[in-house]
């Protein structure tokens, strides 16, 4: 059995510069730049979602202070090879963004149908679809890092409202481009009967 693992501060730096030397983008403030104030008393999972945040698609366009507003339960987790993320048919509207290593993805059967490298997001269709998971996703590489977040839908209220729009337009331009690189398209439904 596999167990996550939780990160210390003192690994979240090392990760970072590790990340850094490879390329991976880290955020606004992993060149040295201090996080505003706002964001010192987080915790290490919530401000190191923060401190990616702008590179999620899932919140373009949503200032970092304003996404922790809709986001819940974050936590940095570390997946060994193999190691399981979700499995197809799981309920959950837990997210993933990987942070470094990758993860494969396979359908109900498991035969591979993809994969998600450092910078990807997984699990993310399931807050919009409330739907059992469509996909198992496992890590792919050893020591595999990811921050795990729930979008909080109990935080929608008029002073987030514009924020989940945000994130709701957000999720249905990363579907429709799904769907069109799949290709498939959705088509208008006819407003007649046919009879």
């Amino acid at each position: 059995m596999f167990y996550h693992t939780v990160y210390l501060t003192h690994e979240i730096s090392k990760l970072l510069e590790a990340g850094s030397k490879r390329g991976v983008p880290i955020g606004e403030h992993a060149q040295g730049a201090q996080p505003p104030q706002e964001m010192a008393e987080l915790e290490t999972a919530e401000q190191k979602l923060a401190e990616t945040c702008r590179q999620i698609y899932l919140f373009e366009g949503i200032e970092p202070k304003d996404v922790m507003r809709v986001v819940k339960n974050a936590r940095l987790l570390r997946f060994t090879h193999q190691e399981r993320f979700f499995l197809c048919g799981d309920e959950g509207s837990k997210v993933f963004f990987i942070l470094s290593g990758s993860a494969d993805l396979f359908d109900k059967n498991g035969a591979k149908i993809g994969s998600a490298e450092a910078g990807s997001v997984v699990g993310e269709m399931e807050f919009i679809t409330r739907k059992p998971r469509s996909y198992s996703c496992a890590a792919s590489s050893p020591n595999t890092t990811a921050i795990e977040f729930e979008i909080d839908l109990d935080a929608i209220s008029e002073e987030t409202s514009i924020d989940f729009l945000q994130l709701y337009i957000n999720v249905s331009y990363a579907l429709a481009e799904q769907l069109s690189s799949a290709g498939l398209y959705l088509r208008p439904q006819s407003n007649s009967k046919q009879g």
